[in-house]
């Protein structure tokens, strides 16, 4: 079970913490590690089974990987998440648990950060790098939405479509 708290032990980062039961350093290190403003993003790649980095972690869907990729993460089931982090290590999760403490972190986000201009700065110049013309990737991003919270609705609503479609099949 994880818990989601708008007390964090450390409020000049963000202003919700995280924890989960049984504990869980990777994951807790890699939620609360994102950045705010890189979350729709976040949630696109986890609603499209794709995988993310940060500066100092990723996660990576069995799905998504090749043969190498696979070696490399040893003990990785077909409906798990790799997850890992420079200095807290590896860890390995469900899928569908990893995609609902993503999407009700990410919903506690937005309620925290819906109006927040420097978020909201953040990510347009975040999103203005990703769509520069000479950005390999550039086609990929310019589907985003430029406003932080619509793309995070929207995002949102996607990810919550994948969960009730995939992982809670009558």
């Amino acid at each position: 079970m994880w818990k989601i708290s708008d007390k964090p032990a450390n409020p000049t980062i963000l202003n919700l913490g995280f924890s989960i039961d049984p504990a869980d350093d990777v994951l807790t290190a890699f939620i609360l590690d994102t950045k705010v403003y890189k979350y729709p993003h976040l949630v696109g790649q986890v609603t499209a089974s794709r995988g993310f980095r940060n500066e100092l972690s990723s996660f990576m869907p069995y799905e998504a990987m090749d043969w190498e990729d696979i070696a490399n993460a040893k003990g990785i089931e077909e409906d798990e998440v790799e997850i890992c982090h420079e200095f807290e290590g590896r860890s390995l999760i469900k899928q569908f648990l990893f995609d609902e403490i993503i999407s009700d972190y990410s919903e506690n986000l937005l309620k925290v950060y819906r109006d927040n201009v420097e978020v909201e700065k953040q990510y347009s110049t975040w999103l203005l790098q990703q769509t520069a013309p000479d950005y390999f990737d550039r086609a990929y991003y310019l589907d985003y939405n430029a406003n932080w919270a619509l793309a995070m609705e929207e995002g949102l609503e996607k990810l919550k479509k994948k969960i009730n479609d995939r992982w809670r099949k009558a």
